[in-house]
């Protein structure tokens, strides 16, 4: 995977529903971002892995463990670590819930 991301931007999506069901109302949503990675070296990839299982990561990387791997991300970081929190704490002000 990393082979296949070095030097390459690829999107990050999330999708979440959330429901009060006190009020029945319900918000429906998904994010994007965009994580550009610098070219990486053979080398590279191997030391990160000496650190990080990749087995374990949904896309062979974890971004909180790796950000030497990264040249830029656009749009939410907590997405790409799996939740978009700062979104999720807007939609559960709209729901009366926070």
């Amino acid at each position: 995977m990393l082979r296949h991301f070095s030097g390459q931007t690829h999107s990050v999506y999330s999708g979440v529903a959330i429901r009060n069901l006190t009020s029945g109302r319900e918000r429906v949503w998904w994010v994007r971002t965009r994580v550009t990675f610098r070219p990486l070296s053979p080398q590279t990839i191997r030391c990160y892995f000496s650190r990080v299982n990749p087995l374990d990561k949904a896309g062979g990387y974890a971004i909180q463990d790796g950000r030497e791997l990264v040249h830029s991300i656009r749009g939410p970081y907590t997405n790409v670590m799996g939740l978009p929190l700062e979104r999720l704490r807007e939609e559960l002000n709209k729901l009366g819930l926070v």
